[in-house]
């Protein structure tokens, strides 16, 4: 079944999925500005593949919002990322070689080749005044980064608290080198 296009010559398309003695299980949907994918009664959205005679779980959208990548059902937090690798870091292949790409659950990539092109994740507690901190790498150069550690100070300001280089020298914020 294919939804018909929203557009504007059309103000709304629907497909209902599992309509049982009048109730719905789920459903697509759009309208000039949006495409909706609801589930009723409280029920998950699940994503998945199927492969011979069975379904393999992908994914999952909670009815309390939370997002479970790979097999979980069930997850603990608002995003969940699982993989299932018995496969160990190998110093003989560089971090990005698919042998050690499969024990790793989670890749952020800033796709700028300049040196000093940075990405990295931001921790924060409470919405006003906010405690923040930030974990990234940066691009130095060719096949070299640094790991810093920053964390806000003040209301706009902030600072870099720790830093280990690609060659393993650490850093904490008074310069100092902590062999």
């Amino acid at each position: 079944m294919v939804l018909p296009a929203c557009d504007e010559l059309s103000s709304d398309a629907s497909i209902t999925i599992g309509l049982n003695n009048g109730t719905k299980y789920g459903n697509f949907s759009c309208d000039n500005s949006s495409t909706y994918l609801y589930a009723y009664n409280g029920n998950d959205i699940i994503f998945s593949t199927h492969t011979a005679n069975s379904f393999n779980r992908k994914a999952t959208l909670t009815n309390y919002g939370r997002l479970a990548i790979g097999s979980e059902d069930t997850p603990t937090t608002q995003l969940y990322v699982g993989i299932s690798s018995s496969t160990q870091w190998s110093s003989s292949k560089n971090v990005s070689n698919t042998t050690n790409l499969d024990f790793l659950a989670l890749d952020l990539i800033n796709t700028d080749n300049n040196t000093n092109s940075e990405v990295g994740l931001m921790m924060e507690a409470g919405s006003s005044s906010a405690a923040q901190m930030t974990i990234s790498t940066k691009k130095v150069s060719a096949n070299y980064a640094e790991l810093a550690i920053r964390t806000r100070e003040g209301g706009s300001a902030s600072k870099e608290i720790w830093k280990i280089r690609g060659n393993g020298k650490r850093y904490v914020r008074t310069g100092a080198t902590i062999d």
